[in-house]
Formats: structure tokens, sequence, C-alpha cells
């Protein structure tokens, strides 16, 4: 029998990619969400950074033709990347995994069972969006596709030509779609989703060496999206069958 163990701690902060000196949009500013975006985060950079002359204004010129029904409009923007931001994250990645011959337990012939677990427990989740105010934090764990907890378990028997696999996907909670987490409970009666169990079972058989068929079952209990998502965390159309054949020549 073998196993193995891991239980990695990361406390993460990496900067946050921009939405890039685009050559698109009108004057944006902030949003619900306190980001900038597009053009309107060039200008107003131009207009409150530190002195007249700072990167931004050289991103973009204005029409100066005073005939012109565009006059003062921009006819100009560079685009490239800027990191405007970044975000926090803390959490710890764990794993457990154990292989064990069914010869072990007396029951000879009948191949290997291996067992395995892991997964994600996230403690904070903190987004730094406005290079303009550093103070300003948006917490963003518990948020959809953000939940505290994502554990994934899988048991798989292999037998001579025959292999038989069973996974099971916990997701905690979370909130709906275009929920704010800071105002949540404030703002909505029941802001949050059900906790997700995903069960999925597969299996497959090597026919010959260049052969194999497969087929299996994913959301094998029917469970719908989040109720304002489309397709998260399972597929809209619910329980679905699959069936296959690989060949190699």
């Amino acid at each position: 029998m073998t196993s193995v163990m891991s239980w990695p701690i990361q406390r993460r902060s990496f900067p946050q990619r921009g939405h890039g000196r685009s050559a698109v949009g009108t004057l944006i500013g902030f949003g619900t969400r306190g980001r900038w975006g597009g053009a309107g985060f060039r200008r107003v950079g131009c207009w409150r950074w530190t002195g007249i002359n700072n990167e931004f204004c050289a991103l973009f010129t204005r029409n100066r033709d005073e005939g012109s029904p565009t006059f003062l409009g921009l006819n100009f923007l560079r685009q490239s990347q800027l990191n405007i931001g970044r975000k926090e994250v803390a959490g710890i990645d764990f794993e457990a995994t154990c292989q064990l011959p069914l010869a072990d337990l007396g029951a000879r012939e009948w191949g290997d069972v291996l067992f395995r677990v892991f997964g994600t427990r996230v403690f904070k989740l903190d987004d730094q969006p406005n290079a303009d105010d550093p103070d300003f934090v948006n917490p963003e764990l518990r948020e959809i596709r953000r939940p505290l907890w994502v554990v994934n378990s899988n048991i798989r028997w292999t037998w001579k030509d025959l292999t038989l696999n069973y996974s099971l996907t916990f997701l905690g909670k979370q909130a709906m779609d275009d929920v704010e987490i800071e105002t949540a409970e404030e703002t909505f009666v029941n802001p949050y989703a059900d906790r997700y169990y995903i069960h999925d079972a597969a299996a497959s058989y090597q026919v010959t060496k260049g052969l194999m068929v497969y087929g299996g079952v994913n959301n094998l209990t029917g469970l719908d999206p989040i109720g304002t998502s489309t397709s998260y965390p399972v597929d809209p159309r619910g329980r679905m069958f699959f069936l296959g054949i690989t060949s190699r020549l």
C-alpha cells in the first residue's frame, strides 16, 4: 500500500492586469465594483496623476481642427498593458492519495483501488483594483465561483483491462451571480446558493491494445446551475451520458 499526503499553505499577492491602454470607449470611471476601464482610465490618469507630463498623457491625442465636428475629440489612443492593482489570496491546498492492492486484503487477482482527496480552503480573497486609492479593497470571497471550500474526491478500481471510476466534487457556500458579498444580506432576502455535491461516474474497457471503449454519466443527480448562472457549476443540460471508442493504429 502506498500513500501520499501534502498540506501546502499558500499566501499570495500578485499584480492584477488592468484593461490595458485600450483604443475603445469613452470616459468610464468607476463601475459598481470600483474598477477602471478602457480609455476612461487613461484619460482620468492623465488628469489626476502627479505632474502634467505623466505616462498617461502621451497615450492619446485630440483632434485640433477647429472646423471639425469632432473638435477636441480623441483621434488616437495607444494600446498596451499596465498593472493597475493587485489581488491578495490566502488559503490552504491539500491532497491525500492512497493506492491499495486488493491482494493485500486477501482478494487476489482483484486489481487495485485508488483513493484520492484534494482541494482548497480559501481564507482571504481581496481585490485592490484602484491605483488612485490603494486603501480601497473589494472582498470577493464567497461570491460566485469563489467559495470557501472546493473539495474533490475520487475512487478508481482497476482490474485487468477494466477501470471503474467515481468522483465527487463539493463546492461550499457562495453567493448568487451579481451579488456583492459586502452587501449581500442587506440587499437580498436569500443571496446564497445551496452547497453543491456533484457526482460523476465512468468506466472504460481495453478491448485490444489499440482499442478502448468508455462511457459514463456526469452530474448523476441532475443538478441545475446556480439560479442566475447559465453554466456554473454544472452544465445546464443536467444529467449527461456519454459513450465513446478510442482507437490507436
